[in-house]
């Protein structure tokens, strides 16, 4: 992210690297409501609003959530997708650092 040139940018996240707890210091807060905690097998997807964008977090283990919650998701800078004005892919997380996020 350090080399980013300044502009606008889109941030994107596959939500197996969003988490309901920190892992690092470096990690981005991000505050949001329980809108639907939906357990599928050995996982839960947690589905929540922040502000006017929605995010899914796929938690491994069964998780119980409330509805309406106020949460916050953890996600390393390292993880993220970002894309130019024009929706050019400018920057991607590497794979050692997506793979060390989810150890």
């Amino acid at each position: 992210m350090k080399t980013l040139k300044a502009g606008n940018y889109t941030f994107g996240v596959r939500s197996n690297h969003l988490f309901m707890s920190r892992s690092s210091a470096e990690d981005t807060e991000i505050p949001a409501t329980v809108e639907l905690a939906e357990i599928n097998g050995s996982e839960t997807f947690i589905h929540a609003n922040h502000d006017t964008f929605q995010l899914v977090i796929q938690e491994n283990g069964v998780r119980s959530v409330r509805i309406g919650a106020e949460i916050t998701i953890y996600v390393s800078p390292s993880c993220f997708f970002v894309y130019d004005e024009a929706g050019a892919l400018v920057a991607s997380p590497s794979r050692r650092a997506a793979e060390d996020r989810l150890r």
